[in-house]
């Protein structure tokens, strides 16, 4: 009988830790995405950033205006994501924006942040892309780059 509690003492504490955590890669992670579209003469990216609870907390204690912040961001991002088009850099310009601060684990909330940037006229022909994710470069997570081509273009190699 004390064997039997014992194990299940040790079962029940093992299952507790797993079970607690709610953010798929843990709770201080800062995970990116760029979703980088080719078409006609410009590259677009769709760029998410979604930090787990504690990252989003310590972020949002610099939030005095979620409007001005939320813009502060977008340009921020901006600047860290390098692009450049047979070796020459490019600027790229948000088009479009959103933040939210969904539900997370133990009342805390997490923060997505959705952007589209494009870049300026790129001139027709063969041309080699690279882009360079330096934001939050610091912190843990995953990063994700996926490369596609719409109308007036396509990818021969990645």
């Amino acid at each position: 009988m004390r064997r039997a509690l014992l194990l299940l003492g040790l079962l029940g504490a093992l299952a507790g830790p797993a079970a607690a955590q709610a953010h798929p890669l843990g709770n201080f992670t800062v995970n990116r995405y760029s979703g980088v579209e080719l078409s006609g003469n410009r590259v677009y990216v769709k760029y998410v950033l979604d930090m787990a609870e504690i990252p989003a907390f310590q972020e949002r204690q610099k939030i005095t205006d979620e409007r001005v912040y939320e813009s502060d961001l977008s340009r921020r991002i901006g600047r860290g994501l390098n692009l450049r088009v047979d070796g020459r850099p490019l600027a790229l310009k948000p088009l479009d924006h959103a933040l939210a601060f969904p539900p997370g684990a133990a009342g805390l909330r997490t923060l997505r942040f959705e952007a589209v940037y494009t870049s300026p006229v790129v001139a027709a022909g063969q041309a080699r892309l690279e882009l360079k994710d330096t934001n939050f470069a610091d912190r843990i997570g995953w990063k994700e780059v996926v490369l596609t081509a719409g109308d007036g273009a396509r990818v021969t190699s990645s």
